[in-house]
């Protein structure tokens, strides 16, 4: 894996300061912001048109056209995004290529040495971070949490699956949990400036996924969506 500086001292964050977590999942964050605001939700519904009219912006959603409304977000990659746009003059936009990422969950005693190329017995750094030029079929693996049994539950960040390579890189393997996450992130390459996909796609109307080029995390999100509420109040 190949990124920029930003995006790299975003990825070891949690490896030099405290990181958090909510019990019962991260997702209650966002929940918990959409319920503050008093919006309305309309979940499993799929956006197929987005139009400008004199009045401002129209949707079609499952079908129906709704609205005028004054702006629209856009939070989703626009590459996957299967909705036409009508009446509406925009840059043209470079599109992004995708990596797949899996997250491997492993409880294990530690880090097998022999692994590693280390003599029997020795200690392995329970962190372990990969290079751009380095064959291991990882590129980080970070200790999480102690166990009640004891163990550590170990996360793994890696472009394949490597199920098959747990019981060799770790010692005393008690639970693992493979999960694979199409199209996850963009290519965090360095982009020149001026290249990056616009936050403003037309008046009223902008783009939040493009940080997702910067840095791929729910706090950049975050921040960038804050930024387009502060770009239409006016402030």
């Amino acid at each position: 894996l190949s990124i920029n500086a930003f995006a790299g001292i975003v990825s070891v964050l949690p490896s030099v300061t405290d990181a958090y977590t909510v019990q019962g999942g991260n997702s209650q964050i966002v929940e918990a912001m959409i319920a503050f605001t008093g919006a309305g939700q309309y979940l499993n519904s799929t956006v197929t048109e987005i139009a400008r009219q004199q009045d401002g912006y129209y949707l079609t959603v499952n079908g129906d056209p709704q609205g005028p409304y004054d702006d629209v977000v856009i939070a989703t990659p626009i590459e996957f995004l299967n909705a036409s746009f009508v009446n509406i003059s925009m840059a043209p936009i470079t599109p992004r290529e995708f990596v797949e990422w899996h997250v491997t969950l492993v409880s294990a005693s530690s880090l097998n040495p022999s692994y590693f190329g280390m003599p029997a017995g020795s200690t392995v750094p329970d962190l372990v971070v990969s290079t751009g030029n380095s064959t291991a079929p990882f590129a980080v693996i970070n200790p999480m949490l102690k166990a009640p049994s004891g163990n550590t539950i170990y996360k793994i960040f890696s472009n394949s699956d490597i199920s098959s390579l747990i019981s060799s890189i770790f010692v005393g393997v008690r639970a693992s949990y493979v999960h694979a996450w199409p199209f996850t992130f963009p290519r965090l390459d360095v982009v020149a400036p001026g290249h990056y996909q616009p936050i403003v796609l037309a008046d009223g109307l902008y783009y939040v996924n493009t940080i997702e080029s910067l840095a791929s995390a729910m706090e950049c999100s975050t921040l960038a969506g804050r930024n387009i509420a502060q770009i239409i109040n006016g402030t």
